[in-house]
């Protein structure tokens, strides 16, 4: 039975967030979804291993307004230990973590950070449902063998498990956590030998060569990677695991034959997919489609997100019907069903803004323009460790790790405010949250395929200006979700909130 005392530190992400530093001996149960080879720290003894971790409060689908809160996709976990074999042991992503007083802060960065100190404890359970209460790996205290749950305990870790089943069966993990992947649009073209650094991926192995301790992995386009270990493999075949920040080796010969090596750096890690989880079926999908047309290969993921919005399905070439309003974008179904407001109204809103501030609305119209439809300056870079705004095209920051981002405004109109000169300034900036804007569409690559947009044509550049262009007619209607925000000089505006271009 837990103590008084346990059930008031007893606590989640989102309000560890609120205060990291308000209480030193909190109590939390964590997801993980990432964790790093234990590495030996310069100045000292001990090594470090590095773990990702979300829970149902604080991960890429949750939005907290917290003024030093930069990141909110999952917080990072710092774990000390004297030797290696000490570090924890993970398995699966979505294996769980019990951490006991912990020390949290917020990073310059803005993002929360836990570490291990003297007196803090953490055991490793399962995230599978059904699977036992016993810790499979845990800090060395002789009280950690064999550790009972409380009854507080077990409801925790059992509603933690049920919501990992839903939360991994839906997501991709391209989704959930910073992913590069391999991209080899123009390099695997030359002959000779390619390096790619920090590179994700998600791969089955095929085959395992024992004596010299190779496996042979296979990607979901039937791709080869060949990775050799010191150590004998632990992997089975047919197991399909999430290789993060790897070093990728791409031989490619005078036939123009491709051989790929992957090595493991520092920070790599290596989880195994639960058969439940979104990334594990869509592997095995892509290989059946791939055995029924081995001519043809996956160049696009699905859209994992799409069936979260109230997108309007039409047949083929069907046309639409007399008064029915054709939409250009979607929002979320579980909103999609609220009251659309009047634009005159959410203007008069701009007036007392602190009444509204933090408020979400539904506005239905149609774009009467744009400030501008200029590629080059919709689209930028931003840096994800220096939090920088580079141009596109900028080549100087092509070793930097980035991602792309879509700063623009939209003039909206609607019927309140047709025969006037009144419109809603609608301010869109991506990088402020998780967004697949004009993932619909087919056109660009993903927001952090860097390699991709390095060698976008301008033909492509052209052909989104002139879809935004587009856009711009009284027929195409927008449902969109706005919300009003107040900039640190006091001026209210409103900004767009998890719409999406429908293709």
């Amino acid at each position: 039975m837990a103590s008084i005392t346990e059930l008031k530190n007893e606590s989640t992400i989102a309000t560890i967030a609120e205060n990291p530093t308000g209480n030193l001996h909190y109590l939390l149960f964590a997801v993980i979804i990432d964790v790093s080879e234990p590495t030996k720290l310069e100045e000292s003894k001990n090594y470090i291993t590095k773990l990702k971790v979300i829970d149902p409060s604080f991960n890429y689908k949750e939005e907290l307004k917290l003024g030093q809160l930069k990141f909110h996709k999952f917080i990072h976990v710092n774990v000390f230990t004297e030797t290696p074999e000490d570090a924890p042991k993970i398995t699966f992503i979505g294996d769980i973590i019990r951490l006991r007083r912990f020390k949290f802060k917020y990073t310059s960065k803005g993002e929360i950070m836990g570490n291990d100190t003297k007196y803090s404890n953490w055991l490793i359970y399962s995230g599978k449902k059904s699977d036992s209460v016993v810790s499979t790996s845990f800090k060395k205290y002789d009280k950690n063998i064999n550790r009972k749950l409380t009854d507080c305990e077990a409801g925790r870790l059992s509603d933690l498990r049920n919501w990992n089943d839903t939360f991994f069966f839906k997501h991709s993990l391209k989704y959930i956590s910073w992913w590069n992947d391999l991209k080899e649009t123009h390099d695997a073209k030359k002959k000779g030998k390619h390096t790619y650094e920090q590179v994700d991926l998600i791969i089955k192995c095929k085959s395992i060569e024992p004596k010299k301790n190779i496996i042979e992995f296979v990607d979901k386009d039937n791709v080869t990677f060949l990775l050799a270990i010191k150590d004998t493999p632990s992997i089975k075949v047919n197991q399909i695991i999430k290789l993060r920040c790897v070093i990728v080796t791409v031989d490619v010969s005078a036939s123009g034959s491709a051989t790929r090596h992957i090595k493991l750096s520092n920070l790599s890690s290596c989880l195994l997919l639960p058969v439940v989880s979104y990334d594990y079926r869509q592997f095995d999908k892509s290989v059946q489609e791939a055995k029924k047309s081995p001519a043809k290969s996956v160049k696009t993921d699905l859209l994992p997100f799409i069936n979260e919005y109230a997108v309007a399905d039409k047949a083929k070439g069907a046309k639409k019907g007399k008064g029915e309003a054709h939409y250009v974008t979607a929002i979320k179904k579980n909103i999609a069903v609220k009251k659309v407001e009047k634009i005159d109204g959410l203007l008069k809103n701009l007036d007392a803004p602190g009444n509204f501030h933090g408020n979400k609305f539904i506005v239905d119209g149609f774009i009467a323009g744009f400030a501008t439809t200029d590629s080059s300056k919709i689209i930028k870079k931003i840096g994800v460790d220096d939090k920088k705004l580079y141009d596109i095209k900028d080549d100087s920051v092509k070793d930097k790790r980035s991602k792309i981002i879509y700063h623009f405004i939209m003039q909206v109109k609607d019927e309140s405010v047709e025969n006037s000169d009144k419109f809603l300034n609608v301010y869109v900036l991506t990088g402020e949250y998780e967004s697949r804007l004009f993932d619909t569409w087919k056109l660009l690559p993903q927001n952090d395929d860097i390699t991709g947009w390095r060698g976008l044509k301008q033909n492509t550049y052209n052909e989104f200006e002139k879809r935004l262009n587009a856009l711009k007619n009284p027929e195409n209607r927008v449902k969109l979700v706005v919300e009003l925000m107040i900039t640190k000089s006091s001026k209210p505006f409103y900004r767009l909130v998890d719409t999406i271009f429908t293709a």
